[in-house]
Protein backbone atom coordinates (compact mmCIF):
# COMPACT_ATOMS: atom_id res chain seq x y z
CA UNK A 1 0.00 0.00 0.00
CA UNK A 2 1.52 3.37 -1.01
CA UNK A 3 1.45 6.61 1.16
CA UNK A 4 -1.26 7.83 -1.04
CA UNK A 5 -3.48 5.44 0.23
CA UNK A 6 -2.35 6.33 4.10
CA UNK A 7 -2.63 10.29 3.25
CA UNK A 8 -6.51 9.18 1.73
CA UNK A 9 -7.40 7.45 4.97
CA UNK A 10 -6.32 9.76 7.52
CA UNK A 11 -7.85 12.81 5.71
CA UNK A 12 -10.99 10.84 5.75
CA UNK A 13 -10.64 9.57 9.83
CA UNK A 14 -10.01 13.33 10.59
CA UNK A 15 -13.33 14.42 8.99
CA UNK A 16 -15.08 11.83 10.67
CA UNK A 17 -13.65 12.17 13.75
CA UNK A 18 -14.27 15.95 12.84
CA UNK A 19 -18.09 15.29 12.18
CA UNK A 20 -18.38 13.27 15.51
CA UNK A 21 -16.60 15.70 17.69
CA UNK A 22 -18.57 18.98 15.86
CA UNK A 23 -22.12 16.91 16.52
CA UNK A 24 -21.49 16.42 20.50
CA UNK A 25 -20.31 19.95 20.71
CA UNK A 26 -23.47 20.97 19.09
CA UNK A 27 -25.60 19.16 21.16
CA UNK A 28 -23.93 19.98 24.45
CA UNK A 29 -23.62 23.62 23.71
CA UNK A 30 -26.99 24.29 21.55
CA UNK A 31 -28.85 21.10 21.80
CA UNK A 32 -30.36 19.17 25.27
CA UNK A 33 -27.73 18.02 27.61
CA UNK A 34 -26.69 14.70 27.08
CA UNK A 35 -28.49 12.28 30.02
CA UNK A 36 -31.54 14.19 30.63
CA UNK A 37 -34.48 13.36 28.80
CA UNK A 38 -36.43 17.26 26.95
CA UNK A 39 -38.99 18.45 28.89
CA UNK A 40 -40.71 17.27 32.33
CA UNK A 41 -41.45 13.65 31.22
CA UNK A 42 -38.51 12.13 33.50
CA UNK A 43 -40.61 12.73 36.48
CA UNK A 44 -43.28 10.57 35.19
CA UNK A 45 -41.86 7.72 36.58
CA UNK A 46 -41.99 9.02 40.23
CA UNK A 47 -45.61 9.77 39.88
CA UNK A 48 -48.53 7.12 40.38
CA UNK A 49 -49.62 4.12 37.82
CA UNK A 50 -53.01 6.17 37.91
CA UNK A 51 -50.98 9.41 36.77
CA UNK A 52 -49.78 7.01 33.58
CA UNK A 53 -52.94 6.15 32.61
CA UNK A 54 -54.09 10.05 32.43
CA UNK A 55 -51.21 10.90 30.64
CA UNK A 56 -51.71 8.12 27.76
CA UNK A 57 -55.23 9.43 27.97
CA UNK A 58 -54.21 12.88 27.94
CA UNK A 59 -52.39 12.21 24.70
CA UNK A 60 -55.47 10.70 22.93
CA UNK A 61 -57.70 13.23 23.91
CA UNK A 62 -54.60 15.78 22.51
CA UNK A 63 -54.01 14.22 19.40
CA UNK A 64 -57.70 14.00 18.39
CA UNK A 65 -58.38 17.79 19.52
CA UNK A 66 -55.01 18.64 16.85
CA UNK A 67 -56.76 16.94 14.41
CA UNK A 68 -60.10 18.83 15.08
CA UNK A 69 -58.21 21.83 14.93
CA UNK A 70 -56.79 20.73 11.17
CA UNK A 71 -60.21 20.15 10.05
CA UNK A 72 -61.13 23.45 10.98
CA UNK A 73 -58.02 24.80 9.31
CA UNK A 74 -59.41 22.64 6.16
CA UNK A 75 -62.45 23.94 6.44
CA UNK A 76 -61.33 27.40 6.59
CA UNK A 77 -59.16 27.31 3.47
CA UNK A 78 -61.99 25.59 1.49
CA UNK A 79 -64.42 28.71 2.60
CA UNK A 80 -61.71 31.11 1.29
CA UNK A 81 -61.33 29.18 -2.21
CA UNK A 82 -64.88 29.52 -2.65
CA UNK A 83 -66.43 31.81 -5.29
CA UNK A 84 -68.03 34.13 -2.60
CA UNK A 85 -66.23 33.47 0.76
CA UNK A 86 -68.65 32.98 3.61
CA UNK A 87 -67.40 35.16 6.24
CA UNK A 88 -69.73 33.48 8.56
CA UNK A 89 -68.92 30.31 8.39
CA UNK A 90 -64.82 31.30 8.42
CA UNK A 91 -65.55 33.14 11.95
CA UNK A 92 -67.34 30.63 13.18
CA UNK A 93 -64.66 27.75 12.15
CA UNK A 94 -62.05 30.99 14.16
CA UNK A 95 -64.66 30.37 17.23
CA UNK A 96 -64.29 26.31 16.87
CA UNK A 97 -60.05 26.58 16.95
CA UNK A 98 -60.08 28.90 19.51
CA UNK A 99 -62.05 26.92 21.35
CA UNK A 100 -60.62 23.55 20.84
CA UNK A 101 -57.09 25.37 21.98
CA UNK A 102 -58.44 26.78 25.22
CA UNK A 103 -59.74 23.05 25.64
CA UNK A 104 -55.96 21.63 25.45
CA UNK A 105 -54.75 24.24 27.53
CA UNK A 106 -56.85 23.41 30.31
CA UNK A 107 -56.66 19.76 29.86
CA UNK A 108 -52.24 20.10 30.05
CA UNK A 109 -53.06 22.45 33.18
CA UNK A 110 -55.34 19.71 34.93
CA UNK A 111 -52.37 16.95 33.93
CA UNK A 112 -49.87 19.28 35.35
CA UNK A 113 -51.63 20.03 38.35
CA UNK A 114 -52.51 16.59 38.67
CA UNK A 115 -48.87 15.80 38.32
CA UNK A 116 -47.41 18.29 41.00
CA UNK A 117 -50.08 16.56 43.61
CA UNK A 118 -48.71 13.40 43.32
CA UNK A 119 -45.08 13.85 43.53
CA UNK A 120 -43.21 14.47 46.90
CA UNK A 121 -42.59 17.77 48.07
CA UNK A 122 -38.84 17.85 47.51
CA UNK A 123 -39.52 17.17 43.22
CA UNK A 124 -42.04 19.89 42.82
CA UNK A 125 -39.89 22.39 42.24
CA UNK A 126 -37.44 20.74 40.16
CA UNK A 127 -40.95 19.72 37.96
CA UNK A 128 -42.43 22.93 37.64
CA UNK A 129 -38.73 24.70 36.64
CA UNK A 130 -38.43 21.60 33.74
CA UNK A 131 -42.05 22.55 32.75
CA UNK A 132 -41.03 26.33 32.82
CA UNK A 133 -38.10 25.72 30.78
CA UNK A 134 -39.61 22.95 28.17
CA UNK A 135 -42.59 25.68 27.12
CA UNK A 136 -39.75 29.13 27.12
CA UNK A 137 -37.28 27.12 25.30
CA UNK A 138 -39.29 25.20 22.94
CA UNK A 139 -40.87 28.15 21.76
CA UNK A 140 -37.73 30.52 22.01
CA UNK A 141 -39.48 33.40 24.16
CA UNK A 142 -38.46 33.26 27.41
CA UNK A 143 -35.16 32.09 29.73
CA UNK A 144 -33.60 29.42 28.43
CA UNK A 145 -31.49 26.95 30.58
CA UNK A 146 -30.95 29.51 32.89
CA UNK A 147 -29.41 31.88 30.81
CA UNK A 148 -32.05 35.57 32.31
CA UNK A 149 -31.11 38.03 29.28
CA UNK A 150 -31.23 35.75 26.39
CA UNK A 151 -33.27 32.87 24.65
CA UNK A 152 -32.72 30.00 22.00
CA UNK A 153 -33.09 33.03 19.49
CA UNK A 154 -30.29 35.14 20.69
CA UNK A 155 -31.05 38.57 23.12
CA UNK A 156 -34.94 39.22 23.75
CA UNK A 157 -34.41 42.66 25.24
CA UNK A 158 -31.83 44.78 22.84
CA UNK A 159 -31.70 48.32 22.74
CA UNK A 160 -33.90 50.00 19.99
Amino acid sequence: MNSSWWKALIIVSLGFNCMIAGAVAYRYLWGAPFGRPHGPGHFLGETSPQNQAAHAALREKMAASRGNIHAARTRIIESLGAQTPDAARISSELDTITKLQADMERMAVDQMLQDVQSLPPEKRAAFLADIQRSIFCGRGDGPCRGRDDRSRHGLKNFPP
